[in-house]
């Protein structure tokens, strides 16, 4: 069965990058790593999903989460998905979908605690900068 990583790989935002849990978990090696941006040009059917890192529950992203809540997934993990909040009024927002897609997981780690108790980093904290010597 097919695994895939849906993320935003934007090489100019470090964080973005560094989101996928691939790099940091040898038991995802063979996944397959998909730009968010481009998801609707994929087939996710009986796949193993995902999706997260980042600030993917922002609205921006609304039409390719909806395409991942309507895609007949295998399973659906979303691994320290968040929002991004650059201001006070921005914290509240979440895409319409955004709770759909969190009652449809089979696995929910959510990046923000003021989204949700239950809540997980966004993977790249296993990134080497963040290690303490």
């Amino acid at each position: 069965m097919r695994t895939v990583i849906i993320h935003r790989k934007d090489q100019t935002n470090t964080g973005d990058i560094t989101s996928s849990p691939k790099l940091y978990y040898d038991w995802l090696n063979d996944a397959d790593e998909i730009d968010i941006l481009h998801v609707m040009s994929h087939d996710l059917t009986d796949c193993n999903v995902i999706v997260g890192g980042g600030g993917l529950l922002h609205p921006p992203f609304e039409p390719f989460l909806q395409y991942i809540l309507e895609s007949d997934t295998n399973t659906l993990v979303l691994w320290g998905i968040g929002r991004n909040a650059h201001d006070v009024q921005d914290a509240t927002i979440m895409p319409e979908c955004g709770k759909d897609l969190i009652a449809k997981a089979d696995l929910v780690g959510l990046r923000d605690s003021s989204v949700d108790d239950d809540w997980v980093p966004c993977p790249s904290v296993n990134h080497q900068s963040f290690k303490i010597s």
